[in-house]
Formats: structure tokens, sequence, C-alpha cells
């Protein structure tokens, strides 16, 4: 994966909160919600009047978590008096200015610092227009003419930041131009995602499941608070509830599945490649290819992958079925998110005439999942879809199984399991991801 600037500031931020509490949610001391917040505030009554006449307040009763930038009475006086009345009378501009005003995700104002330490500064507020937040020696800005008087007002359900001028929607230079930002945001989450992941996954191989639970939930946070449309909120805000309430260990695995749904969801098939090479051992050897077999379990089964002159890979060997083995495999490790969009794999080999499988697995190695095909002397394609592969944990089978899913294969091999002490040999020429 192409390191660029971008990813640099991503990995220094990760390895920031894991020493920081940063955009990881306050505790709110607060019972009230947001309208009742603000309206306690003597100091926002036209907000409050406002938000009542374009029956607004009733979304800010509910479960959110909101951020406001609430403007003061005295900022509304800064408008004419007559394009004050016409504001407040009317309701359909009106609801879009104060939509204007509103995140969908709570950010305290040290998450906007440190978000422009990382050059993010825009977000998309309820009326789906980018609002731009920046920071200076002299504090913290709204489209860089609204000053931030107060902040961190918590509610329950969200938190206010009082600001000095009402905010009017940033004008968007075209149509293109929203495409390509949206473009972009996608880019930027695909991004944030593979990095998450990427320091996740050592960590939570070494035991420390508390510390990649919380990369990944810190990860969804940011995804829900800094984007618009990329997946429902809702979505992230239970799969955060349910890891909540379990061991992070589970916990840890529950977020993962959500990272994976959310880079999936934005994978454009239309832009995929038809067959994209997954390996052709032709630039390579094979030490990147390793064996597993049956003396795992105590078995003395024997296997040696090699790669030939016409530049393919040869897996061959003889089973043993003392100590009840009888199986051989090899496999190779892909990186994150190599088959995301693609519906199978195909093959093109040769063999001996036996049954082979093509195994793959995701990173939680809790079994893997196989298909069976018969080999041929002569060179054939072979092709297997995901949807057809079933789950196996030491050769059982469960009845009721998840099916594997391409963004979620980290691990690709072949096993051979046929109870045939002769010798065996697959040929292997290259294998493809593919798109129904």
């Amino acid at each position: 994966m192409k390191t660029t600037p971008l990813f640099t500031k991503i990995v220094f931020f990760f390895l920031t909160i894991l020493l920081t509490s940063f955009l990881m949610t306050p505790t709110i001391g607060q019972e009230a919600d947001l309208s009742v917040i603000l309206q306690r505030d003597g100091q926002l009554n036209i907000l409050t009047q406002s938000l009542r006449t374009a029956d607004l307040l009733s979304v800010l009763k509910s479960e959110g978590p909101f951020t406001i930038f609430a403007p003061t009475d005295q900022a509304f006086s800064k408008l004419p008096k007559r394009a004050l009345e016409n504001l407040l009378s009317d309701t359909s501009k009106l609801e879009e200015i104060l939509l204007y005003h509103v995140i969908n995700g709570l950010a305290v104002a040290d998450d906007f610092v440190r978000l422009n330490q990382l050059g993010i500064n825009e977000f998309k507020t309820l009326n789906k227009k980018n609002v731009e937040v920046s920071v200076n020696s002299e504090g913290l800005f709204i489209n860089q003419n609204s000053n931030v008087i107060q902040t961190d007002i918590l509610a329950r359900n969200g938190v206010v930041h009082v600001i000095d001028t009402i905010l009017l929607p940033l004008e968007s230079n075209s149509k293109e131009r929203e495409g390509d930002n949206t473009n972009t945001k996608i880019d930027e989450v695909r991004s944030l995602i593979q990095q998450a992941i990427s320091l996740g996954v050592p960590l939570y191989n070494s035991g420390s499941y508390m510390a990649c639970e919380s990369i990944y939930r810190i990860t969804l946070k940011a995804i829900g608070t800094l984007t618009d449309g990329v997946t429902d909120n809702n979505l992230i805000k239970n799969a955060i509830r349910e890891s909540e309430s379990i061991d992070p260990k589970d916990g840890a695995w529950v977020l993962r599945y959500m990272l994976d749904e959310i880079y999936a969801s934005t994978t454009n098939n239309s832009m995929l490649e038809a067959e994209k090479t997954i390996f052709d051992f032709s630039g390579k050897d094979n030490s990147d290819w390793y064996l597993l077999n049956d003396n795992v379990m105590g078995g003395v089964s024997k296997a040696r992958i090699s790669k030939t002159t016409e530049k393919t890979m040869k897996f061959r060997g003889r089973l043993s079925l003392k100590n009840n083995g009888g199986f051989s495999s090899t496999r190779s490790q892909i990186p994150d998110f190599s088959l995301a969009g693609y519906d199978g794999l195909m093959l093109k080999i040769r063999g001996d005439g036996r049954y082979y499988s093509l195994l793959v697995s995701n990173q939680q190695r809790r079994g893997t999942w196989q298909t069976k095909f018969k080999t041929n002397k002569k060179w054939e394609i072979v092709k297997v879809p995901f949807n057809q592969m079933q789950m196996s944990i030491r050769g059982w089978r469960p009845r009721s199984a998840p099916k594997i899913m391409g963004d979620r294969i980290k691990t690709v091999g072949f096993i051979i399991a046929d109870k045939n002490e002769q010798p065996f040999e697959l040929e292997v020429d290259w294998i493809k991801g593919y798109i129904d």
C-alpha cells in the first residue's frame, strides 16, 4: 500500500490516541438533553424560539449525539432587522440555516484542535453542507468569521459551543467539485480503515485486546462524526454499544466486522478490474508461502513447495495416516482488503488426478473456508465462488456457519486430505479474484 502524507498523519494520530482519550465520548454528567440546555441559557432566546418555529426542538431531544454551534441573541441582532424578520417568517429557509449549525456526532473543542493538527477542518452538517472549523492562537473559529465564545456545554445527547455570528452555508463552486469532495472523503475513510486495521491487528495478536478495541472504536466514531452518507450512523452506534457490553477480546471483532462492512460498502465494483491477480509466481520466490501439515496434530505427513523454471509453483509431498494424521497444506497471507468487492477466486492449475481443496481464512483464524476440486494432468481453470465455500474447523464442518466475504480474506492456500499415501503433486500457474 502506497504511503501518503495523509497516511502518515493518521498513523501519528493513532499512536497519539494510545496515550490520550482523543475522540472518546466524555463522561456526560448532564441529565438534560440539548433542547433543555439551550432553553436554559439566557443568551440563546432567539435561537430556541427559532428552533421551536422550525419544529426542530424535538430533534434535539433524540438520542444523537449532536454538536451544536449556538449563535447568541447578539449574533442574531447583527442581521439587518428586515433580514431577521424575513428569516424568522420563512420556515423552510430558517430550517436550512438552523440545520447548518448542527453536526451529527459529538466533538468537543479538544477534538477540533487535534483534527486541525491532522489537516482535517471541514465537517458535514445536518443540512448536508460543510462547515469549516479552524483553530489559531486567538481561538476557535467557524467559517473563519464566527468566533466560539464558549465551548463544551455538555448535554445528555451532545455538546453546545456558543458562537458570536450566525453561520451561512459555504457555497460549492460546482456540483463537479461536490462530487470530487465526496470521492475524496470516501478515499480518506478507506485509508483510515486500512491504517486502523494495520495498527490494531498486531495489538490484538499480542494480547492487547483493549488497545485494539479502542483503535477500532475511535475510528468508527471518527467516521461517524467526520463524514455523511458513507454508512448508517445507527449501525456504528449499535456496534459500539455492543462492543462496550462484552469482553474487549470479542468486542474488538464486533468493531472489526463493522469496519469491514464500511470498507466493502465504499468499494465500487464498476471501478474494479474484472479479474485481479493475487499470485502469478513470476516476480518473486515462494518464501511467502508456508507449509502447515498434520504434524501439528501428531502426524508425519511431509511436503514442500518450489518455484519452477516456467514460473509456476509446485506443491508436492506424501501423506501419512500414522498418528491419526493424513493432511498437508500450503498457505500464504495477502494484504487486507485485497479481495474486497470480488465474488470468488479463479485458479489455473494441473495435478495428478487427486482431489485438493482451495482454502481461505480471515484474520481471526477460527477455522477455514474450503471448496474441493479434482485435478487433471492438463492445465485447466477452476472457478470458486466465495458463497459456496464451507467452513471447516479441523475437519469439522458446522451446519450453520457464516459465509466468507472477499473483504475479510487474509489467507489463501491449498490442502490435500484424501487418505491416499501415494506421492501427490499440484502445480499452480496463477490465482485471481473475479467478479460475476
